[in-house]
């Protein structure tokens, strides 16, 4: 017996309405989007970072708990989750054509993500590619290169108190080297098999020469970031992932892969949604029903 509906919040008068927002009679819970994530937080009592890396052990990087998109309310509590590293997990893993298990085109050494944006849907989904042992190298692609160079370095997918491994705290030589000069093939084969996955960074001008690297690429800016190069090398087997929703087609970005390689953003929103529900009403919603999805893209469709 509950209602979920929106509210719009202009930027310069957030700290005024969400305080009267949190005050309302019966709320339990709510969703706090773009451009509010990490204004949020100084309103919560606690952050739930239970299933993320702490920041103490990623060089002062949270990655996507210090961006908040479910809030839940009780007693009198407010607690934050990052939810969206685990919806683009499973969105990703629910509507990919390739099968993990035996029949992945490409070599394991080779699984290589393509992240364009590092807001804060960008970390989650870095975050998220972390978590994962299937990935090897992530590559971030942002407007500001400011912003992500810092994150470059080694990881582990798990956490633990070796989770990022950087040539000025690490005596490790091929570490020292990549992070320096780079490594070649056998170089990185050799670290890789240790279970590490590399991120690497690059500037806008030279997506055309990583798009052709990457297995799986994801768009987590507004725009179409791929528009406007010219004759761009993607791998036939190549998925592309557009997390924006609204219009269906996303960007525009799921153009540059074949059909069967493209995943919509809708999936991504339903499966960081699912958890808040559980939250709020310890109910675990039905996520693979294709009608539900008929029946969203129905509704975003109506004016």
């Amino acid at each position: 017996d509950a209602e979920y509906g929106y509210i719009e919040i202009k930027e310069e008068n957030f700290d005024r309405e969400i305080k009267n927002i949190l005050k309302k009679e019966g709320l339990v819970g709510l969703n706090i989007t773009i451009p509010f994530k990490e204004k949020i937080v100084p309103y919560l009592s606690k952050t739930d970072t239970e299933d993320a890396i702490e920041k103490l052990l990623v060089k002062n990087y949270y990655f996507c708990v210090d961006a908040v998109n479910c809030v839940t309310i009780k007693k009198k509590q407010l607690t934050g989750k990052n939810t969206d590293w685990t919806g683009f997990g499973d969105a990703y893993f629910h509507n990919s054509k390739k099968n993990y298990k035996s029949n992945f085109v490409v070599p394991k050494e080779y699984r290589t993500a393509l992240v364009f944006g590092y807001g804060g849907a960008g970390k989650a989904v870095v975050f998220s590619l972390l978590r994962n042992t299937l990935w090897k190298q992530i590559i971030v692609c942002n407007r500001t290169f400011e912003k992500i160079k810092t994150i470059q370095g080694i990881y582990l997918p798990t956490p633990s108190k070796k989770n990022f491994f950087s040539y000025v705290d690490h005596d490790n030589v091929l570490i020292k080297k990549y992070l320096k000069d780079g490594l070649n093939t056998k170089e990185r084969r050799k670290l890789s098999s240790e279970g590490l996955t590399f991120v690497d960074c690059i500037k806008t001008e030279e997506i055309p020469k990583y798009i052709s690297k990457a297995d799986l690429a994801i768009n987590t800016t507004p725009t179409d970031i791929l528009k406007g190069f010219e004759n761009l090398k993607v791998k036939t087997h190549c998925e592309g992932f557009d997390i924006v929703y609204r219009p269906r087609e996303g960007t525009g970005f799921l153009k540059h892969f074949k059909k069967d390689n493209r995943i919509e953003g809708i999936y991504m929103l339903v499966h960081q949604a699912a958890p808040c529900f559980k939250e709020w009403f310890g109910i675990e919603p039905e996520t693979e029903d294709v009608d539900l999805y008929k029946k969203l893209f129905e509704k975003m469709n109506q004016k």
